[in-house]
């Protein structure tokens, strides 16, 4: 647990120096919490976007089309009082028809499942999930359960806040919040 705070205070610290820089800060929006839960969080900004949006190689009729959604893996330590804890971690991709307003689930990634320490995190792999975007918005939800005896105790359920861009092979420096769009005329 202590490494775990250590690298939640490391995490906030860098955060609030790239505030006081003029960077920007990265982060997510919490859906749902409930139960026992350990320390959790995504990267730092020093690390980049939690996710990344894919658009296809070439401009189709003046439009790039949203291809895939790649999220980066989250930290996330055992429960206060225990010393490990196996911690599932789901990403899924929900699409919206009114900008955000309401969401629908499309897919969902196979869930990664690991034991946290109080000295280390899981360690995840990242998850890329494969769609083909219409002129509608996309987001990437993750979902962390704290397991004891193969039963949820804990939940936390959170959205990416921003988001990456790469055209084909070449990365852009276009960020998207909130969501990632289905399709961009060029």
């Amino acid at each position: 647990m202590k490494r775990i705070r250590t690298l939640t205070l490391a995490v906030s610290a860098a955060l609030l120096l790239a505030a006081a820089i003029g960077s920007p800060a990265y982060a997510f929006t919490t859906l749902k919490q409930s139960g026992s839960m350990g320390d959790w969080g995504t990267r730092s900004s020093v690390d980049g976007p939690e996710a990344k949006c894919g658009y296809s190689t070439t401009s189709t009729v003046g439009v790039f089309q949203l291809r895939w959604i790649k999220v980066y893996p989250v930290l996330a330590g055992p429960a206060s009082g225990r010393n490990s804890q196996k911690i599932s971690w789901t990403v899924s991709i929900q699409r919206s028809l009114d900008n955000g307003s309401t969401w629908k689930t499309l897919k969902t990634a196979r869930t990664q499942t690991g034991t946290a320490t109080q000295s280390k995190s899981v360690k995840y792999k990242t998850v890329t999930i494969n769609l083909k975007g219409k002129n509608l918005a996309y987001r990437a939800v993750s979902t962390l359960k704290w397991l004891t005896g193969g039963s949820a105790t804990g939940l936390a359920k959170f959205a990416m806040s921003t988001y990456g861009s790469k055209f084909g092979t070449h990365s852009s420096t276009l960020e998207f919040s909130d969501y990632c769009a289905g399709a961009l005329a060029t």
